[in-house]
């Protein structure tokens, strides 16, 4: 998905803004912190963790609404 920046007049990826790599890091610090309590757990709960693991960071990541200011792209 692009995003258009009118200061730049550019079309910008999303994965390349600041605020989705923001995003996208604390959603690897919580997988690792699953990852870690994961190691405790029973097999039926590991399953049932790593899918709503899976959920939750695919909703983070996808529904948000990204604006550019000046100089935050990339």
């Amino acid at each position: 998905m692009y995003i258009y920046d009118e200061q730049s007049n550019t079309w910008i990826a999303l994965r390349d803004t600041r605020a989705y790599k923001r995003k996208r890091r604390q959603a690897r610090d919580y997988w690792i912190a699953a990852l870690l309590v994961m190691t405790i757990l029973p097999l039926g709960a590991v399953i049932f963790l790593m899918l709503l693991m899976t959920f939750l960071t695919l909703t983070y990541l996808d529904e948000s609404f990204y604006q550019f200011q000046e100089g935050e792209c990339q």
